[in-house]
């Protein structure tokens, strides 16, 4: 009898990438970057990402460049692209959703650095769900 791979679980391949040192150091900065625990971190990438993007982690992260961030005090500290494009972990709209409630908190009259607590909050609230 044949046996696919397709058909098998791939889940410990991919954690087997996951603990290689780049793909791991990059995984300790994502968790570290938005306080989740690094084994809360491998279990959503497990479930998110194929294994081709889990290959190619260290690559993209370096890859991603901040586009304008310096001026920016919510797009450096949330660091849109890095999770919906770099490392897809979070869709696009959802992560667009979360900058315009930010950029409406600023204009609410919170500070920049409480609207992107507040907005990492919710991006830690997504990735869990």
């Amino acid at each position: 009898m044949t046996v696919y791979i397709y058909e098998q679980d791939l889940n410990p391949m991919k954690f087997s990438i996951l603990t290689c040192p780049r793909q791991d150091r990059v995984v300790r900065l994502l968790a570290k970057e938005y306080g989740l625990s690094l084994q809360v971190m491998r279990k959503v990438m497990l479930g998110k990402l194929d294994m081709m993007l889990l290959e190619n982690l260290p690559a993209r992260y370096e890859a991603w460049r901040p586009e304008n961030m310096e001026d920016d005090v919510l797009l450096s500290s949330i660091k849109p692209t890095l999770l919906s494009v770099a490392i897809p972990i979070i869709p696009e709209r959802e992560m667009h959703r979360i900058m315009d409630n930010a950029r409406q908190a600023v204009a609410g009259g919170l500070t920049p650095k409480d609207a992107a607590e507040k907005a990492r909050k919710e991006i830690r609230e997504v990735i869990l769900a």
